[in-house]
């Protein structure tokens, strides 16, 4: 009987609903890539944060960015950003304030806990999702920043501004890279709308490096490419310059041949190895944040305990 039940479920699932969506993709409009001849300078930017402490009315964030330049297979230079963000509840508005340890960090912004870009559903934005937000604008402002040494920026993720303000973060970008001649692209690890086309160019059986355009968005194209012959996965790509796009995936197929992910470009991995804090500093920075506070602990801990309670139960489980 349960045998009958798991084939009745993987029967489902294997058939899915990628054929039924508005894209229908042709065989013919794949453009085969070859990796360039010549080594351009490609400058990878991820980001990663924790949550320290978290209250009802504040939340501590620790957050980092990372940019990696590479010139072909050889990484040239790495610029790393560190900060913690305090964001405070004030209202319906949240409010944040930086403190920077090394480098340039995001700049100090107030949300809207009702705006419909942050919102969970009809329920308010939790105060934790601020810092999301605050490490995207981080990221585009380090990109910004790379612009002068750069043939080509790759940012980890979509080009597509979602949250309110984060379009004019982008466009500030976006007019930077254009006028100095220098590539922006996004590069995302995971696609969720069936329409957007990767998921079903994902389903189609196709040798070797290539790119599909899939359609134009927020003054960018995008497409679904695979970098390299072994890859298992299909990627989507966003790129500033619909004409440099050949040119942008050429380049990237020389850094897209790590054994462990092929088909991603190992930029990208060693950005978000650089840019990701682990368990082990996030318990670090509690640590030193704990004897700093000293006899002030014990009345942020009563703030603390509203909202640990399900952690206790997570812990005897």
């Amino acid at each position: 009987m349960t045998e009958d039940i798991f084939n009745k479920i993987i029967d489902e699932i294997k058939e899915g609903v990628l054929d039924k969506g508005k894209f229908k993709a042709d065989k013919n409009n794949f453009k085969s890539l070859a990796a360039a001849k010549e080594d351009a300078r490609i400058a990878f930017v991820d980001g990663g944060q924790a949550e320290l402490l978290r209250a009802a009315d504040f939340s501590l964030q620790f957050i980092r960015t990372a940019a990696i330049v590479f010139k072909g297979r050889e990484k040239e230079k790495q610029i790393i950003n560190e900060f913690f963000v305090l964001i405070k509840t004030d209202g319906d508005y949240y409010k944040t304030e930086i403190f920077s340890l090394k480098g340039n960090s995001a700049d100090k912004v107030i949300f809207n806990s009702l705006d419909r870009s942050i919102m969970d559903g009809n329920e308010k934005a939790e105060i934790s999702k601020i810092a999301g937000v605050m490490r995207r604008f981080a990221e585009i402002k380090l990109a910004k920043e790379i612009v002068d040494d750069t043939d080509i920026i790759v940012l980890d993720g979509s080009l597509k501004s979602i949250v309110t303000g984060e379009s004019e973060q982008m466009n500030l970008l976006f007019d930077k890279a254009i006028d100095k001649n220098v590539v922006l692209c996004g590069l995302a690890k995971t696609s969720r709308i069936l329409e957007d086309g990767v998921c079903v160019l994902s389903k189609l059986e196709k040798d070797g490096e290539w790119h599909y355009y899939i359609k134009n968005e927020q003054g960018y194209a995008v497409y679904g490419t695979k970098l390299n012959k072994d890859a298992k996965y299909v990627f989507q790509f966003d790129v500033l310059q619909k004409d440099k796009i050949d040119f942008a995936l050429s380049c990237l197929i020389k850094n897209s041949n790590d054994a462990v992910f092929p088909g991603y470009p190992y930029g990208l991995i060693l950005a978000d190895k650089i840019a990701r804090v682990s368990n082990e500093e996030k318990e670090y920075l509690l640590t030193k944040i704990k004897a700093k506070a000293g006899s002030r602990w014990k009345s942020i801990e009563k703030s603390l305990n509203v909202m640990n309670g399900h952690s206790i139960l997570d812990k005897i489980g």
